[in-house]
């Protein structure tokens, strides 16, 4: 989770980055960044916080099988 952390933070501040001289992404890369941002958002952070539960364990694996099939 720290690493997606780390890229909200790289595409929050992208803007002043590169306003300070920081040329950060290469062709594609930036928008790749934010595709797994996105997924992670969306499909995989209601999971993770629900993982300590393992009585729920086996219903959010299927669950989560199921929306990505989705």
């Amino acid at each position: 989770m720290g690493k997606v952390i780390y890229v909200m933070k790289i595409i929050l501040f992208k803007d002043e980055l590169e306003a300070k001289g920081f040329h950060l992404f290469e062709d594609g890369q930036y928008e790749k960044m934010v595709r797994f941002v996105l997924f992670t958002v969306h499909f995989y952070v209601h999971y993770w916080m629900e993982c300590p539960i393992s009585l729920k364990a086996p219903q959010n694996d299927l669950s989560m099988i199921k929306r990505l099939i989705h």
